[in-house]
């Protein structure tokens, strides 16, 4: 197995993974066996997962920029966060002894797509129709059954509509 790690910059590895994945490479399978791995060691550490970045749903929308309406996938939520609510708790667990997988985090609240999208057109000033599209069953299965949420411990203070309102 091998690893790789970049910068804390964002730079470089954001552009790692979506071209890994062209490339074939299973960035999500592997991110479950690396932490299968560190935990079969004994060797300390910490794995903190967290729920879909704002970032992540906003680029969902802006790359439909030329669309006449603005798509949103039907019946499925999500409970996005901010990157700094993530790097704060990464910094609290930093300072403390490794403690192996610790509760994942969320962000505040939980919305549908669709009203993601909306909050989205509003923080741009857009006028466009929101239309869900329903996701193919296997797919979109894991997301309709709620696997990607954490209602039980939403962190930090930042929502989705917050975070377009400072333009970030």
């Amino acid at each position: 197995m091998r690893v790789l790690v970049t910068g804390a910059t964002g730079t470089l590895g954001r552009q790692v993974v979506p071209a890994a994945s062209a490339a074939g490479h299973q960035v999500y399978q592997t991110k479950l066996r690396v932490e299968e791995v560190l935990r079969d060691s004994g060797v300390g550490h910490t794995v903190l997962r967290a729920t879909q970045f704002h970032d992540l749903i906003e680029t969902s929308f802006s790359i439909q920029r030329y669309s006449p309406v603005l798509w949103a996938l039907r019946d499925i939520r999500f409970q996005p966060i901010d990157t700094r609510d993530v790097a704060t708790r990464l910094v609290e667990l930093v300072g403390s002894e490794p403690m192996g997988r610790v509760p994942d985090i969320g962000g505040p609240t939980v919305h549908t797509h669709a009203e993601l999208a909306r909050m989205y057109l509003t923080a741009r000033g857009r006028r466009r129709k929101v239309v869900a599209v329903p996701v193919p069953r296997r797919i979109g299965a894991g997301y309709r059954a709620g696997a990607n949420l954490v209602r039980e411990n939403p962190v930090g203070t930042i929502g989705f509509a917050e975070y377009l309102a400072v333009g970030q």
